[in-house]
């Protein structure tokens, strides 16, 4: 596998271990906190970034069509079976997720960072481990 792959592998492990860190705190304690919704934003933004990362790469070894957007990468691994067809949609607003913690970072609610947090972080896990079997897959 690259190295440039593998340190991915390695920083995706670790932004996900510690949003479930934060995800330990309860949410009295996050909306309170002065740090932890920043350093939820961010790390989220950097899980999507990393997934992302890995589709594009997925998506160039197979020469696949080339996206444009981040939610074309999603659209693409779920119309060639590498991602559920099912989980397009959601891939899609992870993505537009993604998006708006760059650019609309003003308006991100904690409440709803939060609700993130609970509800989306086992998805990030499946679509990461789905991503790099693949990747592990077309290596060989």
């Amino acid at each position: 596998m690259k190295p440039s792959v593998e340190r991915r592998i390695i920083k995706l492990h670790e932004t996900i271990s510690k949003l479930e860190e934060i995800k330990k705190v309860g949410l009295d304690n996050f909306i309170n906190s002065r740090f932890l919704p920043d350093a939820t934003e961010r790390l989220f933004q950097v899980s999507i970034e990393i997934l992302v990362d890995f589709g594009n790469y997925i998506i160039r070894k197979l020469k696949l069509p080339s996206p444009e957007t981040y939610t074309e990468t999603f659209k693409i691994l779920c119309e060639h079976d590498i991602l559920p067809l099912d989980m397009r949609k959601r891939l899609e607003d992870m993505a537009r997720f993604r998006n708006r913690l760059v650019h609309g970072y003003i308006s991100i609610d904690k409440r709803y960072l939060f609700k993130v947090l609970e509800d989306d972080l086992d998805f990030i896990k499946f679509i990461a481990k789905k991503l790099v079997e693949t990747i592990k897959t077309i290596e060989k």
